[in-house]
C-alpha cells in the first residue's frame, strides 16, 4: 500500500502522540491524532483511517473499549488496530486479543518495530470503499453517542458472558443424555420463544431425536415437525433408524389452533465434526430473526458438552460391551439381571431367562478356522438382537454361550421367543463356506419363581435346561422342569 495511507494515532499523552505522529509522517504517511478514546472514535468515523495506533490506558474510553467498539461496527471492523502496551504487561495482550486488536507494540520498543507492523497490516488490508458512505454518516457525533454505543456493547458482552456461564453449568449433566438435553432446553426456552424444541444427536451407536413440545400441537402439525426432523437425518449420509424421545412441557388442554410457520435448525459442530442438529419451531414467522446470533452462541458452547457426553457414552458402552459380538458382556449381564431380580422381588413382575449355546461350535473352529468362528458368533448375536425387544438384554455369557434376559415375560412367552430364535438361526446363512443349517443353537429356559432365592438359582435352572437340550440331540428349546 502507498505511504499516503492515513493513520489515526490515539493517545492522551501529548508527548507520546507527537513523537509517533512525527515519526510516521517522516515515513510518508498521513497522520491524524486524537487526545482520548472518545475523540478517537469520532476521528475513526470522520477521517476513515487505513490503520489506528492507540494507547490502552486513557480517560473516558480506554484502548480496549475503542478497539472492541470499532471491531463491532461493520464499516470499521476491517481497520487494523495496533495497541501500545507497557513493557512486560502480558495482561494487555490478553485483553487486547479478546478486544480484537491486530497487533501490540511496547511503548519502549524501537520506532522501526512499529513501522514494520504498520506496513505488514496495511499490506494485508483492503479498505471497503462501499462502506465509506455509511461511515461518513457517523462524522461529528457527540461523545454521549459514543458512550451509549459502548454501553450497548458492554450489555451485549455481559449477556454473552452470562449465556456462556449458564452453558458451562450444564457440565454437571454430561453423564446423562436426558438430563443434559432437558437442562439445555430449559435454558433455550428462557431466551427464545418457540412452540417446540428438538435435538438430533448422531453417534456411532444410535441416532436420537429428542423432541420437546412447549405448546400442544394438532396431529398434522406434529407430523410436519417430525418430517422436518427426519429430513435432517436423511441429509446426513446413511443413518440408522432414529430413536424418538418426545416430551411435553406445555400447558395441557386443547391443541393450539395455529400452524407451525417456521422450522429452523442450527448444526451442532465440534472441531468440524457434526454431532447433531438443534431445531426450533414457532407459530411466528419472525420468531428467530433477532436470535440467530444467540442461537449460534448457545450451540457453539453446547457443542463441547455434547462431545463430552458422546465420549462418555462411548467409553461406557465399550466397558460393558463384548468386543467381538457387540452385545453386552458377562459383567453387565449380571448387573442387569440383579436389577431385574430386585424388581421381580418387589413387584412380582414376570422375569424369564434364556441360556443359548451354539451347537458343535468346536467343530466349526476346527474345520473352518477361528476367524470364521468369530464371524458366526458375531452373526448369531446380531440375529438374536434383531429378534428380541429393546427391553430385553442380550449378552455374551462366555465362549459360544449367550444369555437373554426377558423382563415382564412368562415362561410361555419366553418359549415362543426362544423357538423363533432357534428357527431364525437354523435358516440364516452366515458364510458362503458353511452348509445350509450347519449352524444351530440349543436354548434352555426358566423364569423367576418363589422357590428361587438368588439370581444364581435362576441361571442354574436355565443352564440345566440348556444341558438337557444338548442331551436330546441339540437344535432344541427346553423349558426347565418345575
Amino acid at each position: 500500500m502507498s505511504n499516503k495511507a492515513k493513520i489515526l494515532v490515539v493517545d492522551d499523552s501529548s508527548t507520546q502522540r507527537t513523537m509517533i505522529k512525527i515519526f510516521l509522517e517522516k515515513q510518508g504517511f498521513q497522520v491524524v491524532t486524537a487526545n482520548d478514546g472518545v475523540e478517537g472514535i469520532n476521528k475513526a468515523y470522520s477521517e476513515l483511517p487505513n490503520l489506528i495506533v492507540s494507547d490502552i490506558i486513557m480517560p473516558e474510553l480506554n484502548g480496549y473499549q475503542l478497539c472492541r467498539l470499532l471491531k463491532n461496527e461493520e464499516f470499521t471492523s476491517h481497520v487494523p488496530i495496533i495497541l501500545l502496551t507497557n513493557l512486560g504487561q502480558s495482561q494487555d495482550k490478553f485483553w487486547g486479543i479478546r478486544a480484537g486488536a491486530d497487533s501490540y507494540i511496547c511503548k519502549e520498543a524501537d520506532p522501526h518495530e512499529l513501522l514494520n507492523q504498520v506496513n505488514v497490516l496495511l499490506n494485508n488490508n483492503t479498505f471497503i470503499a462501499s462502506q465509506e458512505k455509511e461511515a461518513k454518516s457517523y462524522q461529528n457525533r457527540e461523545g454521549r453517542m459514543i458512550h451509549n454505543k459502548v454501553n450497548i456493547l458492554l450489555d451485549k458482552m455481559l449477556f454473552d458472558a452470562i449465556l456462556t456461564g449458564e452453558i458451562r453449568k450444564l457440565a454437571n449433566f454430561v453423564y446423562s443424555r436426558e438430563k443434559l438435553v432437558k437442562e439445555y432446553f430449559d435454558l433455550l426456552r428462557g431466551v427464545v420463544d418457540c412452540c417446540a424444541l428438538a435435538m438430533i444427536i448422531f453417534s456411532d451407536f444410535k441416532t436420537n431425536i429428542m423432541l420437546n413440545l412447549t405448546s400442544q400441537l394438532p396431529d398434522d402439525e406434529l407430523e410436519k415437525v417430525k418430517n422436518f426432523l427426519l429430513s435432517k437425518i436423511k441429509s446426513v449420509s446413511e443413518r440408522q433408524e432414529p430413536q424418538w424421545d418426545i416430551t411435553d412441557s406445555g400447558k395441557k388442554g386443547e391443541p393450539a389452533g395455529d400452524t407451525v410457520k417456521i422450522l429452523m435448525s442450527v448444526p451442532i459442530k465440534h472441531q468440524d465434526e457434526l454431532l447433531g442438529e438443534l431445531a426450533l419451531f414457532s407459530f411466528d414467522h419472525n420468531a428467530f430473526e433477532n436470535n440467530k446470533r444467540t442461537l449460534e452462541l448457545l450451540t457453539g458452547d453446547f457443542s463441547t458438552l455434547l462431545d463430552l457426553l458422546l465420549l462418555y457414552e462411548k467409553n461406557l458402552l465399550l466397558s460393558i460391551t463384548d468386543g467381538l459380538t457387540k452385545v453386552y458382556n458377562h459383567r453387565h449381564f449380571f448387573e442387569v439381571l440383579e436389577n431385574e431380580w430386585l424388581r421381580y422381588q418387589r413387584y412380582k413382575t414376570p422375569l424369564a431367562l434364556l441360556m443359548v449355546d451354539v451347537d458343535h461350535f468346536k467343530n466349526i473352529n476346527d474345520v473352518y478356522g477361528h476367524q470364521l468362528g468369530d464371524v458366526v458368533l458375531a452373526g448369531i448375536a446380531k440375529v438374536v438382537v434383531m429378534n428380541t425387544r429393546e427391553l430385553d438384554t442380550v449378552a455374551r455369557y462366555g465362549g459360544e454361550e449367550f444369555a437373554v434376559i426377558l423382563p415382564q415375560s412368562s415362561v410361555e412367552q419366553a418359549e415362543n421367543v426362544a423357538e423363533k430364535l432357534r428357527q431364525e438361526i437354523e435358516r440364516h446363512h452366515f458364510h458362503e463356506q458353511l452348509k445350509p443349517k450347519e449352524i444351530t443353537i440349543s436354548i434352555g429356559i426358566d423364569a423367576a419363581s418363589s422357590e428361587m432365592n438368588t439370581i444364581s438359582d435362576l441361571i442354574a435352572s436355565a443352564d440345566a435346561a440348556l444341558y438337557s437340550a444338548k442331551e436330546q440331540g441339540r437344535n432344541k428349546v427346553v423349558v426347565a422342569k418345575p
